[in-house]
């Protein structure tokens, strides 16, 4: 895929764009509303109904399967939207700020722990179309933020949710339960 340089590029993902739990229909209602100008969509997953957004270019790469065409997408991003109004836990937004990739998501379910709310992107709390086109044009029109987010979204993640992280929380449960004196390590 090819985006210019003076692109503003928002990414998304979509199991469904007509599944109102994942709030595609208020995706597409807030993209309509945007006043942005060389805005490109990349978008990856199933579009299950059409995408049109006026003065949009998109760019459907389907259902991606090699890691390295997702790093890459997610690297040509400016940000990583998410309207979902249930989540488990949000790994979407997590892989996102491994990437340096801000989140903008509703400050609901597994979201709230998924995005740490100015340091990997915004937590928005109405949960409407207007309210998810204010997030996205205040962050295009503060450049200076997004640049400091993009910095402390890889930093956050990278400290909380790397794998050495993991392991070191699993062992600390484990020792914790004396389950690590029992087994001798």
């Amino acid at each position: 895929f090819s985006i210019t340089k003076n692109a503003f590029v928002l990414f998304f993902s979509v199991s469904s764009l007509s599944d109102e739990r994942k709030g595609g229909s208020l995706l597409m209602s807030a993209l309509s509303k945007l006043n942005i100008p060389n805005l490109v969509l990349l978008v990856v997953g199933r579009l299950d109904v059409p995408l049109q957004v006026p003065n949009a270019r998109i760019l459907a790469l389907g259902y991606v399967t090699d890691t390295d065409v997702l790093v890459n997408a997610m690297n040509a991003a400016d940000l990583y939207i998410g309207p979902s109004k249930e989540e488990t836990f949000g790994q979407v937004f997590i892989e996102a700020a491994m990437c340096g990739l801000p989140s903008i998501g509703f400050d609901t379910t597994g979201v709230k722990d998924a995005i740490k709310h100015n340091i990997t992107g915004v937590k928005v709390s109405d949960y409407s179309a207007q309210a998810l086109t204010s997030a996205i044009e205040g962050l295009f029109n503060d450049p200076e933020q997004l640049i400091q987010l993009r910095k402390t979204a890889s930093l956050y993640a990278r400290n909380e949710f790397s794998l050495e992280r993991s392991f070191a929380s699993f062992f600390a449960a484990l020792d914790k339960r004396g389950i690590i004196d029992r087994i001798g390590v």
